[in-house]
C-alpha cells in the first residue's frame, strides 16, 4: 500500500519536474540541478541539497544523503547516463532506477522519483538502460 501511494504521489511530482520546462540537451540547468548531475531535493527546499557528476558511495554513513527528491538530469551518454540509486527509510530498503530522458526534438527533461518521507540514499550510480522493473522505486 505504501509503495502504491508513493508511485501516485511521484508520479503527479515527476509530472511537475518533467513537464514544466524542457531545456535543450546537455547545457541546462534545470530546478537549480546542472546538466549532467544527479540531484537531491529536501522538501520545501528551492534547490538541490546534494548534486554529483559521477558515481556516488559514501564509505561511512555519516555522509549519507537525505531528501524527498531524486533527479536525473544527465548528458546523453550511451551506456553512462541512467542513476542506480539505493536507499532507506527506517528499516526499509529501496532501490531505482531514474532514465534519461531526450525527446525526439533533442530537448531533455531528466527523471526523477519522490517521497513523501525523506529517503537517506546511500548510493548513485551511472549506467546503462534501466530494465523493465527497474524504474521508479522498489523495496529491496
Amino acid at each position: 500500500m505504501r509503495i502504491r501511494k508513493l508511485a501516485a504521489v511521484g508520479a503527479a511530482l515527476t509530472a511537475t519536474l518533467v513537464f514544466a520546462g524542457p531545456a535543450q540537451a546537455g547545457t541546462a540547468t534545470v530546478y537549480g540541478c546542472k546538466s549532467g548531475e544527479v540531484c537531491v531535493y529536501k522538501k520545501g527546499n528551492s534547490g538541490p541539497s546534494f548534486s554529483t557528476y559521477g558515481d556516488w558511495a559514501p564509505t561511512s554513513s555519516s555522509k549519507y544523503v537525505t531528501g524527498n527528491v531524486i533527479f536525473n538530469n544527465g548528458k546523453r551518454y550511451p551506456g553512462f547516463d541512467h542513476i542506480r540509486w539505493e536507499g532507506h527509510m527506517g528499516s526499509d530498503k529501496y532501490k531505482g532506477c531514474l532514465h534519461y530522458e531526450e525527446t525526439t526534438t533533442g530537448m531533455t527533461h531528466g527523471s526523477s522519483v519522490y517521497s513523501g518521507s525523506a529517503i537517506t540514499f546511500t548510493k548513485m550510480i551511472w549506467g546503462k538502460e534501466c530494465g523493465a522493473t527497474e524504474y521508479g522505486m522498489q523495496r529491496r
